[in-house]
């Protein structure tokens, strides 16, 4: 669309100014030169599509007509009971004039172009691509650590592996009801499961607690995943935390 709007386009004529090719004729018109204007707008083909979906565009005016039909962010045209938004169906038949020039050109197609293949290609894309866009709704979550009680402290946990190597870690922070830091750990394990990762994590920030000589009423905030070797695992690091 830039090059076409900002006439970059490699119409003959401007092939033939820069010194390209030696003739400025257009490929389906004998005797006529190939602008923009006319391979887009005037040319019998084009000017067919264009007449079929009921646009009626001057060639001195085509850069804007274009342009408002492209920014056209919300109106559509009914054709055959099927509703095709103006945004999507003006790109695609001017690349369906286009791409049917060069295969005039290159490939000596005589093929027409028909707006049943447009009606698709506009369908095609507002449905798989266009209306899936304008469904997706983003929002905005604010994500904050929250405080424990007073006289209370929380201890944050993650873990995670390596499934290639069965190699990971863990580690957690412990703060009180000001969000000041009182311990942090972090450990690296063999295992099989981040799960277990998690819960060795747990038991480090028990030990460490109890390590420092205090016995804390903690809270634990960890979204752990439930897996069918959770209970062997947890019974394992219940054992542990138990014997702290």
């Amino acid at each position: 669309m830039w090059l076409l709007l900002n006439n970059k386009l490699p119409t003959a004529k401007n092939l033939f100014h820069r010194n390209i090719i030696a003739s400025t004729t257009c490929a389906s018109c004998p005797n006529t030169t190939e602008t923009l204007s006319h391979l887009f707008i005037n040319c019998p083909q084009a000017r067919s599509i264009w007449e079929h979906f009921n646009f009626h565009i001057p060639a001195n005016q085509m850069d804007s007509q274009i342009f408002q039909l492209c920014s056209a962010s919300t109106k559509c045209i009914v054709i055959n009971n099927q509703s095709l938004p103006l945004k999507i169906l003006t790109p695609i038949i001017l690349w369906s004039i286009w791409k049917n020039r060069n295969l005039t050109l290159f490939r000596n197609s005589t093929k027409p172009i028909t707006h049943y293949d447009i009606i698709f290609q506009t369908l095609e894309y507002y449905h798989l691509v266009h209306k899936h866009k304008e469904k997706h709704i983003r929002e905005t979550k604010t994500i904050r650590w929250t405080p424990p009680p007073k006289g209370f402290f929380k201890l944050n946990i993650d873990g995670s592996i390596d499934a290639n190597t069965n190699t990971g870690g863990g580690g957690g922070l412990m703060r009180n009801n000001n969000g000041e830091w009182i311990i942090g750990f972090a450990s690296q394990h063999h295992s099989q499961s981040a799960v277990h990762m998690e819960l060795m994590a747990l038991y480090n920030g028990i030990y460490w607690r109890s390590w420092a000589g205090h016995r804390w009423t903690i809270f634990l905030e960890k979204e752990m995943l439930l897996q069918p070797s959770w209970p062997a695992m947890g019974k394992a690091v219940s054992q542990k935390c138990e014997e702290i």
